[in-house]
């Protein structure tokens, strides 16, 4: 129903696509068929108005480097022309995540790889280089230590780039959801 809301509302769109589905995410479409959907709303709108999500970065026994670097350069190939922005961050282990990655590994095999914040870094520089080199910039939101040479601090639901597409002066909220957050 887009084209009934592009006339009503102002649209801003986040658009998840990892290459995760059937490995780590059971219920996303698979990623050439979400690559066509945000080729579509990218071409009803602008590659201003929606932001491509990379997100979350698990590194795992079945999702390793290799993995992560091949589809990010496949999608971002894919996505040339169509958006500006990619937004990354790695996983954030929170107890239920844990949980769920214990069963995860129990039922089929798949462990996490513990990465630090160095390791992190460098492999999200990695993904900015190559993002750049397809006209896309790579953003991290509320992961200030990823913030390098081809990463920039970010936010998610981006005030700035909102302004700019719509012509108006929204101001960030002063009470973020968490904190590094500016969405």
């Amino acid at each position: 129903h887009l084209d009934e809301l592009k006339d009503k509302y102002r649209l801003y769109f986040l658009f998840t696509i990892t290459g995760l589905s059937g490995i780590l995410e059971d219920h996303v479409i698979a990623a050439d068929a979400a690559v066509r959907q945000f080729i579509e709303i990218s071409r009803m709108f602008s590659p201003g108005h929606i932001q491509w999500r990379f997100d979350p970065i698990v590194i795992t026994s079945a999702t390793g480097p290799e993995f992560y670097l091949k589809n990010f350069t496949y999608l971002a190939r894919r996505l040339q022309g169509y958006t500006r922005r990619c937004y990354i961050s790695f996983a954030t282990l929170y107890g239920k995540v844990k949980k769920n990655f214990n069963l995860l590994e129990r039922q089929k095999g798949i462990s996490l790889i513990p990465w630090d914040d160095e390791e992190k870094k460098e492999f999200a520089n990695r993904l900015g280089s190559i993002a750049r080199e397809y006209g896309i910039t790579v953003y991290s939101c509320c992961n200030d230590y990823l913030v390098g040479d081809y990463v920039r601090k970010g936010s998610c639901v981006d005030v700035n780039a909102i302004n700019e597409l719509y012509s108006c002066d929204i101001k960030a909220p002063l009470n973020p959801t968490r904190p590094g957050c500016g969405c």
